[in-house]
């Protein structure tokens, strides 16, 4: 079961509407809160529900850092990836990481044809 203890929240939404009771309308009232948790807590929904959320990458997924100071790289090694990404934020601020999921591959046939393969799952 779901549960929070002695945790900060932010209320982000308050929405009041008449909620009907047969024919009575009475007042309800939504609310929205954001809180900060690590995904850990999705464990508590549903057992599975993480690991359906989250999954290690396959080894053809890559990693691309986007580094204001440099030209986008493409690492193999999440760890590699990582160290980058760090490194960039240190002289910079900032660094994204993106992870890259091959979904195909064009290929040039003749001088004007393109192919485009997708790859299957």
């Amino acid at each position: 079961m779901f549960s929070l203890k002695n945790q900060a929240a932010k209320l982000t939404n308050v929405n009041p509407r008449a909620e009907l009771h047969g024919q009575d309308k009475k007042l309800a009232v939504d609310l929205k809160f954001e809180i900060k948790v690590s995904n850990d807590v999705l464990s508590e929904f549903d057992a599975s529900l993480k690991g359906s959320l989250y999954k290690k990458a396959d080894d053809g997924q890559g990693d691309l850092i986007a580094d204001p100071k440099r030209k986008p790289a493409k690492l193999m090694k999440a760890e590699s990836a990582v160290a980058r990404a760090k490194s960039a934020a240190k002289a910079t601020g900032r660094c994204e990481v993106f992870a890259l999921v091959p979904v195909g591959i064009a290929t040039r046939k003749q001088i004007q044809a393109v192919e485009f393969k997708e790859r299957v799952a």
